[in-house]
């Protein structure tokens, strides 16, 4: 094979070539440049040295870039001296080092005159941070990198290629943003060739893109930065490179050449020793979109990157994953929080509810055809929403009134379907609180299945008497409610059997009425039952088993044994973990429920964990004024007293029992276990 045919990394003399040009004589004493005095040494490298010094006429302290005397002078170091003089002098941006002034020393060496920045290098400012696990911590990391991407995004708008970030090349000063330095072997994005030769490796290996490592300068242009910026984000996030558990230099080039990085979700999940997310998160994908071997598989620009992290920091879907409608949908939803999810919510209940009610007892024709109509009306339906405020989202409650309004006017020839959807609606209503609205389309979906099915023997209307329950139960009417519950119950049994999974529900209604009442005795026993039935059903681990065991961990608890109650919960987590998505609020529910149950019995440490993991959740998914972000925090604050970080603690714990009684009153069901703690950590 021909000299210039080969790798860099597989010809020795490069490789040694290049070690030389890396070594350089040591300058004996700082230059003289007229008009600058105080001078003092700050760093050196390859290309030269960098000192403080004070400019007379502005009195202002400067850096100032000095080639190196000698041999490595010549050539192409001074070439590229002088293009990072002309390249920076280009730039105007304050993610940018400025640049006052150039020349030549009296001595005969190139200078470069800067602004002096007094901060630390990116990688140390982003470590001091803390934990990228912690929510808050996570966007700040973002914010500071974004300022990164989108100092390179004005150097490339201004024809400027960088080819050399890396931490060691950004400073952030005390404000906490960031600046490029050295733009030592920029390239211009419409040079020929100018001082890099074919074969010849420029940059640093740690940020090196595959085509930097190849030698070949035709390859690179922005999609070279891009792929640095990429290194630059993995770094941030997990605390280590893409390649950085190779042993040697060669391992690491044919890593970068020929492997993808593993998702660096899955890297800090695998160097803390815990679960990684069941799916790449949206963070993933844009780094590993910017990490992409091929070039043109990655974000054409800086511009293209900078916009997908500002999607990710907005909770926007990311252009990383446009592809993927379901995606898109999750995340357009999950954008407004809770009344956005909760609205969606009922897209997905009507359309789930409504059709398995159409299906549960024969899947006809008739049901089929009950099934379609039910889909033309919510599309035609929910598509017309539009919220009371232009520009704000649409809310769940005008969601449901929204489609009150259209089954009077589009179904009232369609009874059973009109009723189905009723069902659902004033079950929607419900959760938000809207018990009158609730009560009414209950009651005009129960009077229209018993019309449309002669009475009370059919599923609907078991379905709707169980709506009532559930009504009955959340207005505290419990005697009321487990009628309801009963009547439904019979109706299941009578027509599926004793052991389906309809019934099952039932029997966990009831129960938990039961355990309202403090009867664990037979909120045990009916648990137990719905559990039976369901295991001839489901796995072990299944989220449904799991919902089972949660309560029976209540049960445990409420009888006070609570290492049976912390083990059931474990066992839940555990399920939870495997099957649902890592932003499923059923995993912070379960997380919160350790982290009280772990407090009480002295395993601070783990109570900690999980206190910390369910308010990080909730303050991302739900936002930092949601009630259940507020008594998540709280626990949080009560695990921190306990364990000494009182300052902390206290103010964790009295924010959220100010909140909470301004929203909720005194009594609310949410700050019950808390007051105990809030006591504490209130006496003088």
């Amino acid at each position: 094979m021909a000299m210039s045919d080969r790798p860099w990394f597989d010809d020795p003399t490069t490789i040694l070539g290049e070690l030389r040009l890396g070594s350089h004589l040591r300058d004996s004493a700082p230059p003289r440049i007229p008009g600058y005095d105080e001078w003092s040494e700050i760093g050196r490298g390859g290309q030269g040295v960098v000192y403080a010094a004070v400019q007379k006429s502005t009195s202002r302290e400067v850096a100032i870039k000095v080639l190196h005397e000698g041999p490595v002078a010549t050539g192409r170091r001074r070439i590229r001296f002088e293009r990072e003089i002309e390249a920076v002098s280009a730039l105007q941006h304050p993610g940018v080092v400025r640049v006052y002034d150039s020349g030549i020393t009296e001595d005969g060496r190139l200078y470069l005159v800067m602004e002096h920045l007094e901060g630390v290098a990116l990688d140390r400012k982003i470590d001091s941070l803390g934990d990228p696990l912690d929510t808050v911590v996570r966007q700040e990391i973002l914010g500071l990198m974004l300022g990164v991407v989108e100092a390179v995004e004005h150097a490339h708008g201004r024809g400027v290629i960088h080819r050399d970030l890396k931490p060691g090349n950004v400073i952030v000063d005390g404000a906490g943003d960031p600046h490029i330095l050295d733009f030592g072997i920029a390239r211009l994005v419409e040079e020929e060739s100018g001082a890099t030769q074919e074969g010849q490796f420029v940059g640093t290996l740690a940020t090196a893109s595959p085509e930097q490592i190849s030698g070949d300068p035709a390859a690179i242009d922005v999609r070279t930065d891009v792929y640095a910026l990429g290194v630059l984000l993995f770094r941030a996030i997990t605390g280590t490179l893409p390649h950085s558990e190779r042993s040697t230099p060669l391992e690491t080039m044919r890593a970068i050449t020929e492997e993808d990085p593993e998702p660096p979700s899955r890297r800090l999940a695998r160097e803390r020793g815990i679960r990684p997310p069941r799916r790449a998160t949206d963070l993933d994908a844009v780094v590993l979109r910017a990490l992409a071997r091929e070039p043109a598989r990655r974000y054409p620009s800086a511009g293209a990157l900078a916009e997908d992290l500002r999607r990710v920091l907005d909770g926007r879907p990311i252009e990383a994953r446009l592809d993927d409608f379901g995606y898109v949908l999750r995340k357009t939803l999950a954008r407004h929080r809770l009344e956005a999810v909760l609205a969606a919510s009922i897209i997905l209940a009507i359309l789930a509810s409504a059709i398995t009610a159409g299906l549960l007892a024969r899947r006809t024709s008739l049901e089929i055809a009950k099934a379609e109509q039910i889909r033309v009306f919510l599309e035609d339906t929910f598509g017309s929403v539009e919220p009371r405020r232009p520009g704000e989202p649409v809310t769940m409650a005008e969601t449901l009134d929204e489609a009150v309004h259209w089954v009077k006017i589009a179904l009232s020839d369609e009874p059973e379907v009109a009723a189905s959807l009723r069902h659902t609606i004033g079950n929607s209503y419900r959760a938000i609180g809207r018990y009158e609205d609730a009560e009414t389309q209950l009651t005009l979906a129960l009077e229209g299945r018993r019309r449309a099915h002669g009475g009370d023997r059919h599923l609907e209307v078991a379905q709707t008497l169980n709506g009532f329950g559930l009504l009955r139960r959340d207005q505290g009417r419990l005697d009321e409610a487990e009628a309801f519950f009963r009547q439904g119950l019979e109706i299941r049994k009578d027509l599926l059997g004793s052991r389906h999974a309809a019934v099952a529900s039932s029997l966990v209604n009831l129960a938990r009425l039961r355990l309202a009442r403090n009867d664990t005795d037979e909120a045990g026993r009916l648990l137990e039952d719905a559990l039976a039935i369901r295991l001839e059903q489901r796995e072990p681990g299944h989220p449904d088993i799991a919902m089972m065991q949660f309560d029976l961990a209540r049960v445990a608890e409420a009888r006070g044994d609570r290492s049976a109650a912390i083990g059931l919960q474990e066992t839940v987590l555990a399920a939870r973990l495997d099957h649902l998505h890592p932003d499923h609020p059923d995993i912070a529910r379960s997380r919160l429920v350790l982290a009280r149950l772990h407090l009480e019995a002295g395993g601070h440490e783990t109570a900690l964990a999980h206190a910390r993991a369910c308010y990080q959740a909730r303050l991302a998914f739900l936002g930092p004024d949601d009630d259940r972000t507020t008594e998540a925090e709280g626990w949080f604050g009560a695990v921190q007293f306990r364990m000494g970080e009182t300052e902390e603690g206290r103010a964790r714990l009295l924010r959220a029992q100010s909140v909470l009684v301004s929203r909720r009153g005194k009594e609310a069901e949410m700050l019950r276990g808390l007051l105990p703690y809030i006591d504490e950590a209130s006496a003088p």
